[in-house]
C-alpha cells in the first residue's frame, strides 16, 4: 500500500462566472500524511480549457510518479433554493467534474464523486485538528496542514475532508498491495 493516495478535490470549474479555486489534497493512503495540499485558481489561466487542463495535469503527474491515485470529488448539485440565483450559469463546475470523470474513465482511475453533505458535519476543523490533519497557522490567521506553515484556504480544507473521509470509509478494494 506503499504508493496508494487518495487525491480529494473541492471543484469550482468557474472561470468566466466568477474565477473560482478548487482544492486538492493528495492524502497518503492509512496516514495522516498529505503529499500535496494546495489550490489551483482560475485567475492564474487565459482559458477555462487550460484552468481545466491544469487539473488533469496535476492527477497525471501523480501517475507519473508512480502513484496508485482513487480521485474523490466533491458533487455540484443545484439546490432548489438556490436554482434562481444560478439562471443562466453555464455549470461551469459541472463541466469541469465532467472533464475529470471522463479522464478518470480513459485512464482507469477509481472516481468517487461525494456530496459536501458526507463530510462536512463529520470532520469539522476542529476534528480535522484533533488528527493531526490540519493545525492553526503559526502567523494566527485560518489553518496549515499538519506538516508545514503555508496557510490553507477553504477549498483546500474541504478536499482534505473529502481525501480523509473516503480513506478512513471508503473502499480499499482499488488499492495495490505493493511494498
Amino acid at each position: 500500500m506503499a504508493n496508494n493516495i487518495i487525491i480529494g478535490v473541492d471543484p469550482s470549474g468557474n472561470f468566466h462566472e466568477g474565477k473560482g479555486t478548487t482544492g486538492i489534497c493528495a492524502l497518503k493512503c492509512g496516514t495522516n500524511k498529505m503529499l500535496s495540499v494546495q489550490p489551483i485558481s482560475a485567475k492564474d489561466f487565459k482559458s477555462a480549457e487550460e484552468y481545466w487542463l491544469a487539473h488533469l495535469d496535476m492527477f497525471q503527474g501523480f501517475i507519473d510518479a508512480n502513484y496508485h491515485i482513487k480521485l474523490v470529488v466533491e458533487d455540484y448539485l443545484l439546490y432548489e433554493t438556490k436554482a434562481l440565483a444560478q439562471s443562466n450559469s453555464r455549470m461551469e463546475t459541472s463541466q469541469l467534474i465532467g472533464c475529470i470523470r471522463l479522464w478518470c474513465h480513459q485512464k482507469q482511475v477509481p472516481l468517487k464523486i461525494q456530496p459536501a453533505s458526507a463530510v462536512k458535519t463529520r470532520w469539522t476543523n476542529e476534528i480535522l485538528e484533533h488528527k493531526r490533519y490540519i493545525k492553526h497557522n503559526p502567523s494566527g490567521r485560518g489553518w496549515a496542514t499538519n506538516d508545514r506553515e503555508r496557510p490553507v484556504n477553504r477549498h483546500c480544507i474541504d478536499a482534505i475532508r473529502h481525501a480523509v473521509h473516503e480513506d478512513m470509509f471508503g473502499d480499499k478494494e482499488w488499492m495495490k498491495n505493493d511494498i
